[in-house]
């Protein structure tokens, strides 16, 4: 998963900070399927793979809320290409995106793959 996702990638774009992530990859492996998770750890040697999609969707009551839970759940792994003047930056542009976005909160989905598999 590139940056130009997400609120981080819309910071990153709206703040001329493209050039800066040129050569960034975000450090977390994020699975795009259930079938390509299964298809990765049968390759590296899994067996009885079993792979669950679970939905869930959280109230947030204002935007502030919102970004409270993306900083607490990884928004600042976006921020290693960045001096202190440029997080603080960042930071600010994506509070005031989710500001615009959900200015009387939102419930927002989220998707999580769950895997159980044996090592051959």
């Amino acid at each position: 998963m590139s940056w130009n996702c997400s609120y981080a990638g819309r910071a990153i774009r709206e703040l001329g900070l493209t050039e800066s992530y040129n050569n960034w990859f975000f450090p977390w492996y994020v699975p795009d399927s259930k079938e390509h998770f299964v298809e990765m750890l049968e390759k590296i040697g899994f067996i009885n793979v079993d792979v669950s999609l679970a939905v869930n969707e959280f109230p947030f009551p204002s935007a502030n809320a919102i970004y409270r839970y993306f900083n607490s759940v990884g928004l600042d792994l976006y921020t290693s290409p960045l001096n202190e003047r440029g997080k603080k930056g960042f930071y600010d542009r994506i509070m005031r995106d989710l500001a615009e976005d959900f200015p009387y909160g939102a419930a927002l989905r989220y998707e999580r793959i769950y895997a159980e598999a044996r090592r051959a």
